[in-house]
């Protein structure tokens, strides 16, 4: 076949496909106007199989069966925690670009460690009881989505966020987010921050005085379904969880008596049930009536985080009656979130996608008892080890200890000013620490900072391109400690925070305009949601954003 008889056939094919195209942008579904980005605290994606049985119709089920799913979605860093999960969510970028690295650090001046929103100059607000703890996104370095919606309608889309956990409502909202919301177990309130606003809105201030958490003081948790429904689970009554004096370790787990007073001891075991996430939602339909999410034909923001999840979790893992229960729970709080926003923004208006920062380990002693391993060690053990070997490089005639640190896993920070008084040299102490802490028992490898500020030379070390990939300079720690399978601190009963699929494999669920129904088994990342929900909306992805487009999920072209 000639050059020019090739060509004909192309451009015809051209125009043909272009024509169909405009045929079907003609059918295109209307552009959402309300985008939902639901994070469900600590919830590993087997979860969707594991207690498919026990779930309704409207919440997961819908999701699934007219939304898309992805079975294979891993987060690509190895820092499996809220703050850098939820981060990595609203931005579509690891915490090497967006900089939140940990929950928490200690930022340079100070001698303590301080949460990942922490800002000295916006205190908390929306109580008398509000604690002293200053709040805002100001240690956020990249654009959220609602930045980029803000950006691109001039201000007009409304972002808002709300959660239980301030980090998890304060970076799923970004810069620019209209409000943020979140409830402190230290007072039993819902706040905000002056970062959003001068005074307390009025709403909020009413909804606080109807004291909302107090109404669950004397409430049981008991099992939604059938015992036997439960049956897959190990037995309900085990040693080595840690309900302990909050709730106790079975069902039914009483939130006080009626007659008690409400403290800080009560809400926090609020705060690990499934009326912690019914309480949210409380919070939820007030700001669906102050804001008017989805009412004009730009689109609007809200941000869902669900964490009594992860509270639940930490206390009797994710093999557990209560993480099941808690699990079809949430399903059906899910359901009541979808029925609301059907009945006040409209069915086919709104656009969401359910994720999870992070997964979580088995409890090291169900490990050990399946014949996986693991085990238990302390921090103590860790510094102790640290200790050492930094006591061996400092010069003697100096008197301040050379050893002070910090482990929260998977970062160990150093004292460098201390390092320095003693004559040692912080990279010289790292790479040393690295070196003792690989040789310990429950440790993997460990790898100094100096190995994981360079992306080059390319590595085949998957363990250390996560690591790289989670490390920002002066807020990740000094020494990334990868421990070996189903090892964890002594802290709580299940834990996380490592490389491994237990902590990074999480659910990725599309659901609404554009949005073709189907199950995905390609790679995916959390970080891949904002790259697509722009492309479903005509929006710039956020700079630094490094997901890609979901494209086997989309209806049609993204526009």
């Amino acid at each position: 076949m000639s050059r020019i008889r090739r060509g004909g056939r192309a451009l015809a094919a051209l125009l043909a496909a272009s024509s169909a195209w405009s045929a079907h942008a003609q059918t295109l579904p209307a552009q959402p106007g309300l985008v939902v980005i639901v994070v469900v605290d600590q919830f590993c994606a087997d979860f969707l199989d594991r207690f498919a049985e026990g779930f309704g119709k409207g919440g997961f089920a819908r999701l699934t069966s007219e939304g898309a799913r992805y079975v294979n979605a891993h987060f690509s860093h190895g820092v499996t925690v809220t703050a850098p999960g939820h981060a990595c969510i609203s931005t579509g970028a690891n915490p090497r670009i967006h900089g939140i690295a940990a929950n928490a650090w200690v930022p340079a001046g100070s001698d303590r460690m301080h949460s990942a929103v922490h800002d000295p100059t916006h205190r908390a607000i929306g109580s008398p009881r509000a604690p002293e703890k200053n709040r805002s996104p100001a240690n956020l370095l990249m654009p959220t989505l609602g930045d980029q919606m803000k950006l691109r309608w001039a201000g007009r889309s409304l972002v808002v966020s709300v959660s239980l956990k301030d980090r998890s409502a304060v970076l799923l909202g970004g810069k620019q987010a209209d409000g943020a919301f979140w409830w402190d177990s230290s007072c039993g309130a819902f706040l905000t921050s002056t970062y959003y606003f001068g005074e307390p809105p009025s709403w909020l201030l009413e909804l606080n005085r109807q004291k909302p958490a107090d109404q669950y003081l004397g409430r049981t948790w008991d099992l939604l379904l059938p015992r036997s429904a439960y049956a897959a689970n190990p037995p309900d009554d085990r040693p080595f969880e840690r309900g302990g004096d909050l709730l106790g370790n079975t069902f039914p787990h009483r939130l006080g008596r009626s007659g008690d007073h409400s403290d800080q001891a009560f809400y926090q075991a609020l705060a690990s049930t499934p009326y912690g996430n019914e309480l949210l939602l409380k919070l939820v339909a007030r700001v669906l009536k102050a804001y008017p999410l989805g009412g004009d034909e730009v689109p609007d923001l809200l941000c869902v985080g669900l964490t009594s999840n992860d509270a639940c979790g930490h206390l009797f893992g994710p093999y557990s009656w209560e993480v099941q229960d808690m699990t079809l729970r949430s399903d059906r709080q899910l359901a009541e979130l979808f029925e609301l926003l059907d009945q006040q923004v409209g069915k086919g208006r709104w656009l969401v996608a359910v994720t999870s920062d992070h997964g979580v380990a088995p409890i090291p002693e169900f490990a050990v008892q399946q014949r996986l391993g693991g085990g238990r060690f302390s921090a103590e053990a860790v510094c102790q080890a640290v200790r050492d070997v930094l006591d061996s490089l400092a010069s003697s005639a100096a008197t301040q200890p050379a050893h002070a640190c910090r482990f929260t896993l998977p970062w160990l920070h150093l004292d460098a000013g201390r390092l320095a008084s003693r004559g040692v040299g912080v990279t010289r102490a790292a790479e040393a620490v690295a070196e003792t802490l690989s040789a310990l028992p429950f440790v993997e490898r460990a790898y100094p900072f100096t190995l994981l500020e360079s992306l080059t030379p390319a590595t085949d070390d998957p363990v250390l391109r996560m690591a790289r990939q989670a490390y920002y300079p002066g807020r990740s720690g000094h020494v990334y400690v990868h421990v070996k399978p189903y090892f964890q601190p002594d802290e709580e009963a299940a834990n996380h925070g490592t490389a491994y699929s237990y902590d990074t494999h999480v659910p990725l669920l599309l659901y609404g305009p554009g949005i073709a129904p189907g199950v995905h088994f390609v790679p995916a990342d959390p970080i891949d949601i904002v790259p697509t929900l722009c492309a479903l909306l005509g929006l710039e992805p956020p700079p630094g954003t490094t997901g890609r487009v979901l494209v086997e999920c989309l209806s049609r072209p993204a526009r």
